[in-house]
């Protein structure tokens, strides 16, 4: 039974307004008790604007002392990274922008490894051990013919099978890529996905692994000629 129907008929009324009228005041009530918000005192907030500026030039200036120490210490992946974020917090930087070019060059010009490919053969595995998300650049250069003998139908060249087809990811002829992950216990890696190269390109791996190489032709190609690879940046032989 509800506290309405155990008031008399004629009273309903009453109690429904008497109700009203408690939840009206102690809403009223409990506005009263809520305090005025202080107003605003442009002094203080200046004040306080500044002494944040003052903080964050303190912080970023230490940024740049710490990203010296990591370079003098011989590690320019974490020296870069810290400058990177000095540029985050503070863009106007054009010094450490210069800089942190200056420094991923370095990396590319103090480590590198020259290779051949073979244009007759398919993926080719250059030696060279590349880390995830760590920049690579890939430099060829020379030429050869390309000699296509074989039926196609009108679907055009095969790319389902990456070790003998084309790959769709690259032009006919091009240099191309792919990083294969190291094996996981007896489980045979499976290779990351294809991507053009051209006469260079920089990239930043999405897995580690070792590079593999060769040029996108389709099966029943015959190619002669040279094809001269510089890889170069945060590699290693494997």
């Amino acid at each position: 039974m509800t506290f309405l129907s155990r008031c008399p008929r004629p009273q309903v009324l009453c109690c429904v307004c008497s109700i009203l009228l408690s939840s009206t005041a102690a809403q009223g009530q409990a506005r009263k008790s809520a305090p005025p918000a202080p107003p605003a005192n442009p002094a203080a907030l200046r004040a306080l604007d500044k002494e944040a500026e003052r903080l964050q030039q303190e912080f970023v200036d230490s940024l740049v002392t710490l990203a010296d120490g990591y370079e003098q210490a011989g590690d320019l992946e974490k020296a870069q990274a810290t400058l990177a974020r000095v540029l985050e917090l503070d863009p106007k930087r054009e010094q450490i922008q210069t800089r942190l070019d200056e420094m991923r060059n370095r990396v590319f010009a103090n480590n590198e490894i020259e290779l051949e490919i073979d244009v007759a053969r398919g993926w080719t595995s250059t030696g060279i051990k590349v880390r995830k998300g760590e920049a690579v650049r890939i430099v060829a250069e020379g030429s050869y013919k390309l000699i296509l003998n074989t039926t196609l139908s009108p679907d055009g060249v095969a790319t389902e099978d990456l070790n003998r087809d084309m790959s769709a990811e690259a032009k006919l002829g091009e240099l191309m890529g792919v990083v294969f992950p190291p094996p996981q216990g007896r489980q045979k890696p499976k290779p990351g996905k294809p991507f053009p190269v051209g006469s260079q390109r920089e990239i930043a791996p999405d897995e580690a692994g070792m590079l593999f190489l060769r040029l996108n032709v389709p099966a029943g190609t015959k190619s002669i000629g040279t094809v001269k690879v510089r890889v170069s940046g945060n590699i290693e032989r494997g």
